[in-house]
């Protein structure tokens, strides 16, 4: 049946890479709070295997569908999503297979090419912000990357955080404005998506952005075969319309300081703890 579904594509749940007993359930809960029934949120790794962690912790019954897990009781969908740190900057793909983790380091080009090898959907996170791949790029080369994706993440919670001197002022307006631009002056209205993430490293943000996607049946999500195929679909024909952004300035300085002293403990040979404490 067709319909609209809220989805957050983009939250780690926490800074710290552990996944603590109990923030299964929780996160389900809060998930189907914000995001109400058949709500979808992406799980997303950054050098780490969270997904992959959270999806063996004890809790509701699930499914496992390889990119994703299915929680019947509470008719909630968790992607996989894994961002990847580029040369250039961040990458966010989703919809990998749970033993599939792609390298970072590498060029955006080679990154991109090694995401479609495994038929992820590429979303470019963030892209105006601190680590954002458009972060001083040419109009031309902007245009070129992102007809290679998905969607572009035009509105980010955490990048409302303003720090001089350490994170740009404006990240989420600029990257509106840039997606207008591609949209107008490059006939991608139907191929590029707009998206809007809580980048989340807190049960608390998790769903507080989202956007609505249009499926005509969602039941074919749940389909091991087809996820990538619906989801990737109904996320390049979302648009600025389809958008609820909820700024977490207060949450995104936070997940800073709990970032820089897990970076601190890890240096001091105390990796175990810091990932913890995060």
């Amino acid at each position: 049946m067709k319909g609209i579904v809220r989805a957050d594509l983009h939250n780690h749940l926490r800074t710290g890479s552990y996944m603590p007993s109990g923030i299964f359930n929780q996160a389900i809960d809060v998930a189907r709070q914000r995001l109400e029934s058949k709500g979808i949120f992406a799980l997303v790794n950054f050098c780490d295997r969270r997904y992959e962690d959270f999806s063996h912790l004890k809790g509701y019954e699930r499914q496992d569908l390889g990119k994703a897990l299915w929680v019947p009781q509470k008719e909630i969908l968790v992607v996989k999503g894994q961002e990847v740190p580029t040369k250039s900057g961040h990458l966010l793909v989703l919809g990998l297979d749970s033993n599939i983790d792609l390298a970072s380091g590498r060029t955006l080009e080679d990154s991109i090419k090694e995401a479609r090898e495994h038929d992820g959907i590429i979303i470019l996170d963030h892209p105006t912000y601190k680590e954002g791949i458009f972060a001083g790029m040419p109009y031309e080369k902007i245009a070129e990357f992102a007809q290679k994706a998905e969607g572009i993440e035009v509105f980010n919670g955490e990048a409302e955080l303003y720090v001089p001197f350490i994170t740009p002022k404006g990240a989420n307006e600029s990257a509106s404005r840039a997606y207008i631009q591609l949209f107008s002056n490059n006939g991608m209205g139907r191929n590029l998506g707009a998206v809007a993430s809580s980048d989340g490293h807190s049960l608390r943000e998790l769903a507080t952005s989202y956007t609505e996607l249009e499926f005509e049946d969602y039941s074919r999500l749940l389909n091991r075969s087809k996820i990538n195929q619906e989801l990737r679909e109904a996320i390049r024909v979302s648009r600025l319309k389809d958008l609820y952004c909820t700024p977490n300035k207060y949450r995104a300085f936070e997940h800073m300081v709990k970032l820089g002293i897990c970076l601190a403990a890890e240096k001091a040979g105390l990796k175990k703890l810091a990932w913890r404490l995060g």
